[in-house]
């Protein structure tokens, strides 16, 4: 039996050697990995302002220039404290970021009297009220200018205590030399070593595990532990000799280092050792840092039978912890019916039948969310088809309102008097502007289904601009402004669906004409080439400026989301719905462009967006003469009070012109405006015009001898389809 307990013993033994070896090897592998990340962000900020010097972006004379991009370069790392330029002359700046997160900006030089002035900043990085100030301070005078001079390339400095706080800083140098091999002036990267400490202190290793970092001349630099790295002596602060530390596990640790190696020079490389604190064996690896000045230590204070004890433990806690892990990680995969066994009261027990409880709770959740977003899809798709079928229906007495109107202001039934005219063209642009607004529903209701399909060819510019400014010129009404296609002729043609360009421009030129009184309303291109992987392809630049009232710098990040307008008053004033803009976008984004605006308010807006240029030519070229200005004024007009429909309507009967020398034309259509506009069109030229409600009527007409020589059917009818007729 005395001899199996040794064995078992030896095991056991063996075992916790190898365990802590393990759980050492782990924690300083780690910080190995930390410190070389640490260690070399400052030499990367350094390459970094050296590059910008090389590059010419910013010039070393210059100084004051410097302030606002070490200010935000100080931001962008957590682990330094400041980082700075200095130049021959004296001059000195340093962006610096304190430990509760305060930024200032340092000066020091001939322009401060050679006074080390250290500012509060805004948030713009404009310095504020003066922080703190330190006389008779010259940079060049500085250890950290002299060591980087000295060393003529990128080094460490020593260890030294901040001007401003109190913390150990150690700083990246890098010398600046000019063409002539002088030296212009010091780079400098001040990293804070208690951000080492902060992130040792993180690790855990054991109940009572530490690590610390030393200079490999004894000085304490960092620890895991809450002391300080340094003591006020005569109102300095200095560093102190780590077998001096007040915590007894590092003191104890120095000390037998001091004795076991008797010069911490001696230390080439990472070794396991054990030793006893007040007669309890501890385990301690120490790691030397290569290419730096500091030994890492890592101390892990606990007793060898308490360890062993810790593992059997660990492994009775592990492995249920382990289950409810592999059931997290299937949970997550969608497998809701998985569930954790364990028959134990305590409280992973409790834990595991929570977890069942929550998936559950989770399966049944999932169950009503699918059911909701079925739900939902099926009402999408009834809200999709209410759209079409109510756009129908309201687009077809619109075609009617606005067609009668023109109709009769054409002179469909003789010359009328110029206030009737004025009262029609006023239907006729209100009902321009309705359907306008249901096309925009519309469109984007599909484009946010994405069922919008572009019927791209090649199309040229200018020509559809100089149809979309004769179609906007009576937007201009009594306004002094000027629409001007400035579209070069020579300009390649774009890849687009032309309707759907005609669409982006009426959007974006109706909008500008809208919200200007007065100037002009130019459209303009320009032929860009782009080297970005996304486009690679030359694209137009299309750029459509106003002289209008303009848009505020702060609402123009919204102005093309559904809905908005620059503001509420805008919409009173101007009307609209803000749909017109998110339209627009959304077609040129479809089209692979992109679409961005600047404006300045009481100045104009400059919209301008791009499209693909197209390898082919158009089918049909028709060069159009460019818009320079406003070729007259729509008077807008109304129908009158008296005025009805109902009364303008015609019998086939009374229709039939058996004049030789007119065109017969029949028109068959369930929808009498639809008959009155065609008919009001028509009666202005050589025809003879027939109608019909429905297909038997037409067909009653032919049958009784009437010979069309054009017939017009609708295709949507009751009782016969136009297909069918």
């Amino acid at each position: 039996m005395g001899i199996v307990g040794y064995l078992s013993f030896k095991n056991s033994q063996r075992a916790v050697n190898d365990i802590a070896d393990q759980l050492m090897g782990e924690v300083s592998n780690r910080i190995e990995q930390n410190l070389r990340t640490y260690l070399q962000t400052g030499h990367q900020i350094n390459q970094s302002k050296l590059d910008a010097l090389k590059l010419g972006f910013v010039n070393i004379k210059d100084l004051p220039a410097w302030e606002k991009y070490l200010w935000r370069q100080v931001q962008l790392y957590p682990y330094i404290n400041f980082t700075s330029i200095a130049n021959r002359n004296g001059e000195y700046r340093a962006g610096e970021k304190k430990s509760d997160g305060t930024l200032l900006i340092n000066a020091s030089g001939p322009s401060t009297k050679f006074n080390f002035s250290s500012y509060n900043t805004n948030d713009s990085g404009d310095r504020t009220k003066l922080a703190a100030t330190i006389k008779n301070f010259d940079i060049r005078q500085n250890s950290l200018y002299k060591d980087a001079s000295l060393a003529g390339k990128p080094t460490w400095s020593s260890i030294n205590v901040s001007l401003l706080e109190p913390t150990l800083l150690v700083s990246a140098l890098q010398p600046v030399y000019n063409n002539q091999k002088q030296l212009d002036g010091v780079l400098i990267t001040a990293l804070r070593l208690d951000s080492i400490g902060q992130f040792l202190n993180s690790l855990k290793i054991g109940k009572s595990g530490q690590t610390f970092i030393i200079e490999r001349k004894g000085t304490l630099l960092a620890t895991s532990t809450p002391e300080k790295p340094f003591r006020n002596k005569n109102g300095k602060k200095q560093q102190f000799q780590v077998k001096e530390s007040s915590d007894i596990v590092t003191q104890s640790t120095a000390k037998y280092l001091e004795s076991h190696f008797q010069d911490l020079q001696q230390i080439t490389q990472s070794q396991l050792i054990h030793f006893e604190i007040n007669g309890k064996q501890q385990f301690l690896k120490v790691m030397p840092n290569a290419g730096n000045r500091t030994t890492i230590l890592l101390c892990l204070a606990a007793l060898a039978v308490a360890t062993a004890i810790g593992i059997c433990t660990s492994r009775w806690i592990t492995k249920p912890i382990l289950k409810l892990k592999d059931a997290a990680i299937d949970l997550s995969q969608g497998q809701f019916d998985r569930a954790v066994k364990l028959d134990r009261s305590d409280e992973l027990g409790v834990l595991a039948t929570a977890f069942n409880s929550m998936a559950a709770q989770l399966q049944a959740s999932f169950s009503a969310l699918e059911n909701k977003n079925t739900e939902l899809q099926r009402l999408d798709k009834l809200k999709d088809e209410f759209l079409a079928n109510t756009s129908h229906e309201l687009r077809t007495p619109l075609n009617g309102i606005i067609g009668i109107a023109e109709s009769l202001i054409d002179g469909a039934t003789g010359k009328l008097p110029e206030t009737t005219n004025f009262n029609l063209a006023l239907i006729a642009s209100s009902g321009k502007r309705l359907a306008s607004l249901i096309n925009d529903i519309l469109d984007f209701s599909q484009l946010k289904h994405k069922t919008l399909e572009l019927q791209t060819k090649s199309v040229n510019l200018r020509e559809i601009v100089f149809v979309i400014l004769k179609l906007c010129q009576p937007l201009v009404g009594t306004k002094k402004l000027q629409l001007i296609n400035s579209v070069a002729p020579e300009l390649p043609p774009i890849a687009a669906d032309e309707n759907r360009l005609e669409q982006i421009l009426y959007n974006l030129i109706g909008n500008a004409i809208k919200f200007t009184e007065s100037g002009t309303v130019e459209i303009s291109a320009a032929l860009i080439t782009s080297h970005e992987e996304s486009s690679p392809n030359p694209q137009l630049a299309i750029t459509v400026s106003d002289t209008g009232i303009g848009i505020p710098e702060n609402k123009l990040e919204r102005i093309f989301e559904s809905f908005e307008q620059a503001d509420g008053s805008t919409a009173r004033e101007y009307g609209g719905t803000g749909l017109g803009l998110a339209v627009a976008k959304k077609l040129v984004e479809l089209h692979g462009g992109k679409i961005s605006v600047s404006s300045s308010v009481g100045v104009g807006s400059q919209f301008i967006f791009t499209l693909p240029v197209s390898e082919s030519q158009p089918e049909i070229s028709s060069k159009q003469p460019g818009l320079t200005e406003g070729e007259g004024i729509l008077s807008a007009p109304e129908l009158e009070p008296e005025s009805s429909l109902v009364n303008s309507t015609f019998s086939a009967k009374n229709e039939l012109i058996e004049e030789g020398e007119k065109i017969k034309v029949l028109v068959v259509d369930d929808e009498p405006i639809n008959i009155q506009v065609i008919t009001n069109n028509l009666a202005l030229e050589n025809y003879a015009i027939a109608q019909a409600i429905d297909g038997p009527q037409a067909l009653n007409l032919i049958e009784s001898g009437f010979k069309p020589d054009l017939i017009l059917l609708d295709v949507m009818m009751p009782q016969m389809t136009g297909y069918e007729v």
